[in-house]
């Protein structure tokens, strides 16, 4: 459904485009009203609220809408130990990883307990990628114990624990990202996580 609403969006836009509606604020007023009558019907009243939620988002932060909307995580592992202790301490969370270090520690579980011993992260070593290639699966982070350097991991109905090291890896680049002109900084690392969702509380209606 997201593929839909996202093509409707950039549908919308092309014909306020045709109509000479080229500025941010116009294309924002002639996008919404059109979302809202193509989504009234009550089967799509979790994509009203999305939308609502946008709305209410841009006015708290004083943004266009339709910038929130186009927003996304970090297509490479960049978490820091910072982002780590704050999901840690989160009562709910969600971990965004890439699932290659999950698939090793089932059917390798002598690699992790490795590379635990050498305080390195996965990949790099043990002839997986220099790099994590993206992340592709959500996990529940059940429990962290910093000391013993473990941290617990809920996914496909069991659990594993990883260490820091492959959770946060090493600074490294990524080709085609870059922050300033013609410069590549490490801003991301040879972990496996790239994202985490973190709440107090969930409501269900």
């Amino acid at each position: 459904m997201n593929e839909v609403f996202q093509w409707d969006i950039m549908s919308i836009r092309s014909e306020a485009y045709e109509k000479g509606i080229v500025s941010e604020e116009g294309q924002e007023a002639y996008v919404l009203p059109a979302l809202k009558a193509k989504y009234a019907d009550e089967q799509y009243a979790k994509i009203l609220e999305y939308i609502h939620l946008l709305e209410n988002l841009a006015d708290t932060y004083q943004t266009n809408w339709l910038r929130l909307n186009d927003l996304a995580g970090p297509p490479y592992p960049s978490f820091t130990m910072h982002e780590l202790n704050e999901t840690c301490n989160a009562h709910i969370n969600m971990l965004i990883i890439d699932a290659t270090v999950l698939q090793v520690a089932f059917s390798n579980p002598e690699i992790i307990y490795q590379l635990k011993l050498q305080h390195l992260p996965a990949f790099g070593n043990y002839g997986l990628p220099d790099k994590s290639y993206g992340c592709n699966h959500a996990v529940f982070l059940s429990e962290c114990d910093h000391e013993a350097n473990e941290y617990t991991i809920w996914t496909w109905g069991t659990s594993v624990k990883l260490t820091r090291e492959i959770l946060l890896g090493y600074p490294t680049t990524q080709r085609g990202y870059h922050t300033a002109p013609d410069t590549y900084v490490p801003a991301w690392n040879t972990g496996a996580l790239c994202a985490a969702v973190i709440a107090d509380k969930v409501n269900v209606d």
